[in-house]
């Protein structure tokens, strides 16, 4: 980041060493990827639960209803890039402008709680919609990929610096809360078009960085304060304050 400008180019890019663990690990486990399933023809047939692929589509979160849900996927989706390496690579490129600078803003120990606060919140979100049988089955039945974390990103950095400048496509300069809602509403409007386990995805992982930004799912720390504020105000409301006044020879106030 270089003055109020974000994504304005190579100079202004802030790459923790946290990011950067990230992205290596992320081309790395794509690179891996690619290779098991290219793999599949010699080591084994298609279809969920043989061979390599089947390896690589137990990680993909699947809806309940297909019977290849498994407790691990709302997790190990995030870490399956694709499907493409075009989509991949600007997942990547994405990470690459703002993973560093949320995190340093936010502090790391704070911005993992948070990721990760969200991503458990849009996958209970998601997996109670597909319990209710509101979710319909698209042609792209599983998902993959980093869309609540990419959404979260934006909502975190948005939020707390609202006036901030986004260089959208390298070019458009925008405020960064304008990008944070406008993200809010692309996901909602995807969500009713086509309401899949990606895009509902997607739209809790907006939700869920929102809660988290205004504290109302906050750390364990914040909701021991508040208990406690709430405490001492209930207390307080026992005792009655009177009006006073001072005479003319009296030095204390009543």
């Amino acid at each position: 980041m270089q003055g109020d400008r974000f994504g304005g180019g190579a100079p202004g890019v802030q790459v923790t060493p946290l990011a950067r663990k990230v992205l290596i690990s992320l081309v790395s486990l794509y690179i891996a990827q690619l290779v098991l399933l290219r793999a599949q023809g010699i080591m084994g047939s298609p279809g969920l639960g043989s061979g390599p692929r089947g390896f690589i589509e137990s990680l993909y979160l699947w809806p309940v209803a297909t019977g290849f849900w498994r407790p691990w996927q709302p997790l190990t989706c995030l870490l399956v890039n694709g499907p493409t390496p075009l989509a991949a690579f600007f997942d990547w490129l994405f990470l690459f402008f703002i993973l560093g600078p949320v995190e340093m803003l936010m502090g790391t120990r704070r911005f993992l709680r948070g990721v990760i606060s969200v991503v458990v919140f849009a996958s209970l979100a998601t997996l109670l919609l597909d319990a209710l049988g509101l979710l319909i089955l698209a042609a792209e039945v599983t998902y993959m990929g980093l869309n609540p974390v990419l959404v979260a990103l934006l909502v975190f950095f948005g939020l707390a610096m609202p006036n901030a400048q986004i260089l959208l496509f390298f070019v458009l300069p925008i405020k960064a809360s304008w990008v944070a809602w406008v993200s809010g509403l692309l996901s909602l409007l995807f969500f009713l078009f086509t309401p899949t386990i990606g895009t509902s995805m997607a739209l809790f992982g907006w939700v869920g960085a929102y809660l988290w930004s205004q504290g109302r799912t906050g750390t364990l720390d914040q909701w021991k304060l508040r208990w406690k504020k709430a405490k001492l105000e209930k207390e307080l409301e026992r005792f009655q304050v009177l009006d006073g006044g001072k005479e003319e020879d009296d030095e204390w106030v009543h």
